[in-house]
């Protein structure tokens, strides 16, 4: 596949995102199914796309991402599969188009980075509310329990200091850098709750995920890795950056959250499941690994089974116009859209969903078929 600026490779359905109002982690009490179902878009994204780069995606052999990407910057990978797994698209020609030409169409990076980056700083700056040892002992904080989540915060920065809460850490060695042979943590987590582990690393530094199966045991639907940059005092650093090297045996199974983390992918074992990064690429210039999915981590889910609680205010949404145009081919109609859109405004609250899409080199076309609305309160976009 050729050299793509601002690509935006969706093969299966449309998605229009916007942020709702802050919910406090300490009291977010909602259940997650609610969560998924009552309009939180993060979620919705996290749930729609195998990998989210808001930087570049480069790559230099024949391999594959089970599920759809979008890439925010330069997308360079010849030969590349993109949703290699999962429904297809009707499309006017056999295989995927990247459209290279029409922006990022209605999904909002700004508003997704932004989200994602509050999420992290908020869980980053909670106390923890569990320590995970080396022998894989788990052990509770009561003072400091929350009621859907367990967050671990790790010594994994290469320093005297990781995090403002010292004294209640997690050792890394064992999962995350190879120390001894990593089992099942026990007592065994919980399916219902979700289960946060923060991972700071020094601004500007690498870290290496290199246990051979640091997932072990665990249920990928409800884990989370969270990576992020921190100061010499373990304060998380929003404009910092780190290279995040996976060289693990086995899967990293669950959702990986490093927006500001330029991802290295190592040659065996994959990322599995949901990954969000500043930009991926592979160690070798001749070979790495495939981005795999949340069936081919195993368990019991399909997509990402937590909840991201905290979402900017709306702001006032920008204005779209399209030019539609119905067409009746048998027993079914077909809106075949050419859009004139502007960037939506992340006050927008349509999510447009699909079961075939068609798209073409010349024109970007589709069909709607369902409409739902992501936000409580929804600010619809103007249709002409």
């Amino acid at each position: 596949m050729a050299k793509k600026s601002g690509v935006y490779l969706l093969c299966s359905a449309l998605a229009m995102l916007g942020l709702s109002q802050a919910t406090p982690l300490d009291q977010f009490t909602v259940d997650f199914d609610r969560c998924r179902d009552d309009g939180f878009s993060t979620n919705r994204a996290l749930a729609r796309f195998n990998g989210i780069f808001f930087g570049d995606f480069d790559t230099s052999g024949s391999l594959q991402s089970l599920g759809p990407l979008a890439v925010k910057g330069d997308f360079s990978a010849p030969n590349y599969v993109v949703n290699a797994n999962h429904h297809q698209v009707i499309m006017e020609e056999q295989g995927c188009t990247a459209l290279n030409n029409k922006n990022t169409g209605i999904f909002n990076f700004t508003s997704v980075e932004e989200d994602l980056r509050l999420a992290s700083e908020e869980f980053a700056n909670r106390e923890p509310t569990a320590i995970l040892k080396n022998d894989a002992i788990f052990t509770k904080i009561p003072q400091n329990e929350m009621a859907l989540y367990d967050v671990m915060t790790f010594h994994s920065c290469g320093q005297a200091v990781c995090s403002p809460n010292p004294t209640e850490k997690s050792q890394a060695e064992g999962v995350f850098f190879g120390q001894g042979d990593w089992r099942v943590p026990q007592p065994q987590f919980n399916r219902t709750r979700a289960y946060v582990y923060n991972i700071p690393v020094k601004n500007g530094a690498t870290i290496t995920i290199d246990t051979n199966n640091p997932s072990a045991g665990l249920n990928a639907g409800n884990s989370t890795y969270k990576f992020y940059p921190v100061d010499e005092s373990g304060n998380i650093m929003p404009e910092g950056t780190f290279m995040l090297h996976r060289k693990t045996g086995g899967q990293l199974q669950g959702l990986v959250l490093a927006p500001r983390g330029n991802i290295i992918d190592g040659t065996v074992g994959a990322f599995a499941s949901n990954i969000v990064g500043k930009s991926y690429t592979w160690e070798s210039p001749t070979e790495g690994a495939e981005l795999l999915d949340y069936h081919a981590a195993g368990g019991s889910c399909d997509s990402y089974g937590g909840c991201m609680p905290f979402f900017l205010p709306p702001r006032p949404a920008t204005s779209s116009s399209r030019r539609t145009t119905t067409t009746s081919t048998n027993a079914q109609a077909t809106s075949k859209s050419t859009s004139t859109t502007t960037e939506i405004g992340i006050g927008t609250a349509t999510d447009t969903l699909t079961d075939t899409v068609t798209v073409t080199q010349d024109a970007a076309t589709a069909t709607v078929t369902n409409i739902k609305t992501f936000l409580e309160k929804p600010q619809p976009v103007t249709i002409t």
